[in-house]
């Protein structure tokens, strides 16, 4: 819940769905220890007024270390397949 309002969403009492409060961005089907909620809005609204002015120079927290066995070269990735609308 933290991460959510550091990102500016608050909740919509309808399943997973959050709602930024200054550009109306809804978001859902979030993947917990996963999603990085500032990350997703600085992404899919970067005009917003509150990515402007709280999250433009946020900085995502490195990944967690599974095993250190492995190459540092090594990246995974992956895409947010978020439903997103505007209201």
């Amino acid at each position: 819940i933290d991460r959510m309002k550091q990102a500016g969403f608050f909740g919509c009492n309808l399943g997973d769905q959050a709602i930024c409060f200054h550009c109306g961005l809804i978001c859902q089907q979030w993947i917990p220890n996963n999603d990085d909620p500032c990350e997703i809005h600085r992404a899919i609204s970067p005009n917003c007024p509150y990515v402007r002015l709280r999250l433009i120079n946020y900085q995502p927290p490195p990944p967690p270390v599974i095993n250190t066995g492995l190459s540092p070269t090594v990246n995974v990735t992956h895409s947010p397949s978020h439903i997103v609308f505007f209201i």
